[in-house]
């Protein structure tokens, strides 16, 4: 499954997986139009799929995607947005994408202006890209058997001075839809942090790595994580 960085045609495939292992001449893909693209002012617009870490999601189930939505560049509500792709090699014709769902989370601010010159660095008036307004790879998908669980994240501009933060969403689902089971924004001082990639390994503990800057600090790489308590 992959999601492609393109504001018209298709941005959205999945490849036929079987058939690349075994070094098939012919295998197939699939391509959609999404119409549900979220909106952006800086040109970040790629709705990545999920990955799948750990014990296989249940058989038959569609290959996930994932974006948000800002209200203040798209309209609508602060959410997260979920799409399935369900695929079809006997005749891909019948193939589907759909959003599913438009989840409501704690109001955020991703808009970091135009240009891509954001975040400050020591030592230079040249600023770095925050790259906002797209899920970090890679969003991860598990499955616990009696739950299952989606974490993601993205930037954010955590008091309108282009100060980055990392918000990050544990997402948990028994029956049903999916519902936001714990979220947060890490931005504990001064410095900004920001392009994070965040996981969740099987004992439910839960690791952030990020890029760290500031007009104090040169870029670097740093690390954060909560205990499964």
């Amino acid at each position: 499954y992959i999601g492609t960085n393109n504001s018209s045609t298709n941005d959205i495939y999945v490849f036929e997986r079987a058939q690349m292992l075994v070094g098939a001449t012919s295998p197939k893909m699939v391509g959609f139009n999404n119409p549900w693209r979220p909106t952006t002012i800086d040109g970040f617009m790629c709705v990545p799929p999920v990955d799948n870490d750990g014990t296989a999601a249940p058989a038959g189930t569609p290959g996930m995607f994932i974006t948000i939505n800002d209200d203040a560049i798209g309209g609508g509500s602060d959410q997260l947005w979920i799409y399935e792709l369900a695929v079809n090699w006997t005749t891909t014709a019948s193939s589907t994408f759909n959003r599913t769902q438009q989840i409501n989370v704690t109001a955020f601010d991703s808009n970091f202006g135009s240009n891509w010159d954001n975040i400050k660095q020591q030592g230079t008036t040249q600023e770095l890209d925050a790259i906002p307004q797209v899920i970090m790879n890679v969003p991860q998908y598990r499955n616990f058997g009696t739950y299952q669980t989606i974490v993601c994240c993205h930037t954010v501009d955590v008091d309108a001075t282009d100060h980055a933060g990392i918000r990050w969403y544990e997402l948990r689902k028994t029956t049903g839809s999916w519902t936001v089971r714990q979220t947060g924004t890490y931005a504990p001082d001064a410095h900004s942090r920001w392009m994070g990639s965040i996981m969740l390994n099987a004992n439910n503990k839960i690791g952030i790595g990020y890029s760290i800057s500031s007009s104090s600090m040169y870029p670097g790489i740093r690390y954060a994580g909560q205990t499964a308590g």
